[in-house]
């Protein structure tokens, strides 16, 4: 059996959690900032689906990313409004527990997946307004299937 993450490595997937949380509040994110938080979300959501736990739960973050990028498309700003900070704060919650139940095979093979898929979600946000609406997590999670 593929051994779990190890103490090291959960403590700095956390942190990390946590340091891009605080950008984003704070208003101090940066662009690489937001899409790091981008590619972890993609990420858990791929773990959350390949371990078959706290899926509704990313489906949510994925939500909650799309409107963030969504209004970062269209003003350039990266912001966290209204309960978006709560919710971001939950999904912090559900990644730490992904994390602490995860192997690092499945870390491994959700890592590259969203890898990949970033690509593909920036050039969305990059094009004109009328093009620049990203998909819903529904259909984020139909590529996720389609891909896996």
């Amino acid at each position: 059996m593929p051994a779990l993450l190890t103490v090291e490595q959960i403590r700095t997937i956390r942190l990390a959690h946590t340091s891009t949380l605080d950008a984003l509040h704070s208003g101090e994110a940066s662009d690489a900032t937001l899409w790091d938080w981008v590619e972890s979300g993609l990420t858990w959501s791929r773990t959350s689906q390949l371990l078959g736990e706290g899926e509704p739960e990313m489906d949510a973050q994925l939500e909650l990313m799309l409107s963030v990028l969504e209004r970062y498309g269209r003003t350039g700003r990266i912001t966290l409004e209204g309960g978006e900070y709560e919710a971001a704060r939950r999904g912090v919650m559900v990644m730490d527990m992904l994390a602490d139940r995860t192997t690092d095979v499945v870390a491994s093979e959700a890592a590259m997946w969203s890898n990949a898929q970033l690509e593909a979600v920036k050039a969305r946000v990059q094009r004109p307004r009328a093009a620049a609406a990203p998909g819903s997590a529904l259909q984020v999670r139909a590529e996720q299937e389609r891909h896996a």
